[in-house]
């Protein structure tokens, strides 16, 4: 034994141990479902801004997978599921994305509120009571 450093079959078996232990915790990480903070904050805020559109409002069409909204400007706005994301258009015109990563978006009408359902393409799904201010 050499005692001033490392042989190379020493440094070959630490080598290859550590190859394993990197090959074996990989798949691992896979199957550890991450919980990002960062969608919850994006669909109350999304939550927000929408409560914020119907306070505006003259006038509001609730459909399953569409709300329509008046505002006192007389502008049209509509929010509606675009591919993976929640989008608003104005007069039927650009589009601003809401939120992205949505599966499945649904509205329903239910006396003065509005019940806003997103789920997003993770499974996380979150529900909103959002009040209609005038009818």
């Amino acid at each position: 034994m050499n005692s001033h450093g490392f042989t190379l079959a020493e440094t070959l078996i630490s080598l290859m141990i550590t190859l394993l232990i990197l090959s074996l915790s990989f798949p691992l990480l896979t199957f550890l479902h991450y919980h990002s903070a960062d969608d919850e904050l994006a669909v109350l805020q999304c939550f927000t801004f929408v409560q914020e559109e119907l306070n505006d409002a003259e006038d509001v069409r609730v459909q399953s997978h569409f709300i329509d909204v008046i505002n006192q400007s007389s502008e049209n706005i509509r929010l509606e599921l675009y591919a993976d994301s929640l989008r608003r258009r104005v007069n039927n015109k650009g589009n601003e994305f809401l939120i992205k990563n949505v599966k499945t978006l649904q509205f329903e009408k239910k006396n003065r509120l509005v019940v806003l359902t997103i789920q997003l393409k993770g499974g996380d799904q979150f529900e909103k009571e959002l009040f209609l201010p005038s009818e």
